[in-house]
């Protein structure tokens, strides 16, 4: 495309691109991002920003692993209902996955420090993992685990779900959960992880999960694509 002096590509695709889903019906799929590569001759990293810009102003909505529409988002029902993730990506008929699947030791900060009920400092377990859907990445979280509720944990004790592992692997169920949320923005390593572009928006959800002595077991901190909303219903764990 011909270059405006002043005007960043990524500013003149959004505002081309605006124009012709204009004349476009709700529901029409825009081409990919390898196709608009090709029109535009950019970048991937230039094509999603300008995508991004008009799916965050409810011009464009997407629908992981399928595309990009024109319209307004219509939300996907979410697997954090009643039971583990993974019960409920497959009752939904979908298939779960897990990977990038890694455990460390950390020291928490003031904050977790705060929820997990121990010093500033603490030596704690980090597992990290990423969620698939059908195969696609929907979310990115980090377990902190204090390490007096699992002394020997390895990353091999994850098969799927972190819940199903305290409560069948190590006899640890859940007894009651906290869960906050709000909105985000996709830090570079988020976004890189989960496959969305920098500064769009994502849900954060954290997760203080307690045992039979009411003590914060683990902080559970995940990073949902764009694509999911949630639904909580009570009485999950028993």
């Amino acid at each position: 495309m011909k270059k405006t002096a002043g005007v960043s590509l990524y500013h003149q695709i959004k505002s081309d691109l605006a124009k012709k889903i204009a004349t476009m019906p709700n529901g029409a799929k825009i081409p990919t991002e390898t196709e608009l590569m090709g029109v535009y001759g950019v970048c991937r990293g230039t094509v999603r920003q300008a995508v991004a810009d008009l799916v965050s102003e409810g011009r464009l909505y997407k629908i992981q692993g399928s595309g990009t529409y024109k319209g307004t988002a219509r939300p996907q029902e979410s697997y954090l209902v009643a039971n583990t993730f993974t019960e409920q990506i497959r009752a939904s008929g979908k298939e779960p996955g897990i990977d990038m699947i890694s455990l460390e030791t950390v020291k928490v900060c003031e904050h977790l420090a705060e929820v997990l009920e121990v010093a500033d400092g603490t030596e704690v377990w980090c597992l990290s993992r990423r969620r698939l859907v059908d195969f696609e990445p929907c979310v990115y979280s980090r377990a902190y685990i204090r390490k007096e509720v699992l002394p020997e944990l390895s990353e091999n004790d994850l098969e799927m779900s972190l819940v199903a592992m305290f409560r069948d692997r190590f006899n640890k169920p859940v007894k009651e959960c906290s869960i906050t949320c709000r909105a985000a923005s996709a830090t570079r390593e988020i976004g890189k992880i989960i496959d969305v572009p920098t500064k769009s928006p994502i849900l954060y959800m954290e997760n203080i999960s307690k045992g039979d002595d009411q003590k914060p077991m683990f902080v559970d901190v995940s990073y949902f694509t764009d694509s999911y909303l949630l639904r909580f219903e009570p009485d999950t764990m028993n």
